[in-house]
């Protein structure tokens, strides 16, 4: 259904206040995503018949947070490819019935999609919860490549009739791919849109909370926000270009304060289509936590 989904693995990589150091375990043999301060850029060419795709994954908690994607459609193939912010990263278990190997069991992970692309014609995107998405089986085989959508530790991609255990599930919170009207290139051929994740505690106790995910023209940002208030990162006359709510992964009582509500992972993701140059980046300018550090994990797939 949707090309372009890839996760993660996880390794530790010091602490930075929005800082990178550069100690990198290539697991990648693209190279595809490489990381600078708070910003996740991608400017490859794929001159293979498949598409390929990189992640980098962080040790950063949020609560709220702002990505702004930008595609250059000047260096860019059109169509070329999709860049995505993951939040809400959970990381579980769940054994792999479909292998040999008896009680071995794997990683999986859930976590909301926000994807971006551009088509040549509209700046597009879409809003996806996943739930028991696996990089690698029992066996330690890849996941991840020959197919168009994350797959479980079953080996299948995921659906809407997945368990989220051992089958993946998605779950679209925002239709794909829809249309971001209003968003145009400036004079250098850039594409921008922000996008604001915002926390919301549950309507009764010990239930699960969600996230508010909101799109707005990237010149809403504002550069003189307080990065422990959410409400000052975005201009007050800013009209959301599209909005979506997804279930998050933890529970809270329905009275907590928003600075107050559980903590969750984020990830970056990029996906270039065969025989095509993407050039882009996602960058975090705002990210509500207790450290407001990012601590990068250098590891791609």
């Amino acid at each position: 259904m949707k090309l372009s989904k890839i996760l993660f693995s996880s390794a530790v990589l010091a602490a930075l206040v929005f800082g990178f150091a550069s100690c990198k375990e290539d697991e990648d043999e693209h190279d595809l995503l490489e990381v600078s301060g708070s910003t996740a850029s991608v400017d490859y060419t794929n001159e293979t018949a498949t598409m390929q795709r990189g992640f980098v994954s962080t040790r950063t908690n949020h609560r709220a947070a702002v990505a702004v994607f930008t595609i250059d459609t000047k260096a860019s193939t059109k169509d070329a490819g999709n860049l995505g912010f993951l939040f809400d990263v959970v990381k579980t278990s769940a054994s792999d019935h479909k292998t040999a190997n008896d009680g071995v069991t794997v990683d999986t992970y859930s976590f909301g999609n926000v994807t971006v692309n551009y088509n040549g014609t509209n700046l597009r995107t879409y809003v996806s919860l996943f739930k028991g998405v696996a990089t690698k089986d029992a066996n330690g085989n890849s996941l991840l490549d020959g197919s168009s959508n994350f797959k479980g530790a079953d080996g299948k991609e995921a659906s809407a009739s997945g368990n989220g255990v051992t089958s993946a599930k998605e779950t679209e919170c925002l239709k794909t791919w829809t249309s971001l009207s209003g968003i145009k290139a400036d004079s250098n051929g850039l594409l921008k849109v922000a996008v604001v994740v915002t926390p919301v505690a549950p309507t009764s106790d010990d239930a699960n909370g969600s996230y508010s995910v909101n799109f707005y023209d990237a010149s809403s940002v504002l550069s003189s926000g307080s990065k422990s208030d959410p409400s000052s990162w975005v201009s007050s006359s800013a009209k959301s270009l599209a909005s979506a709510t997804v279930a998050a992964s933890w529970t809270a009582k329905a009275s907590t304060e928003e600075s107050k509500l559980p903590q969750s992972l984020i990830a970056f993701y990029a996906a270039v289509k065969p025989t095509s140059t993407f050039v882009g980046n996602i960058n975090l300018p705002y990210i509500q936590n207790e450290a407001e550090v990012i601590e990068w994990d250098d590891v791609q797939y």
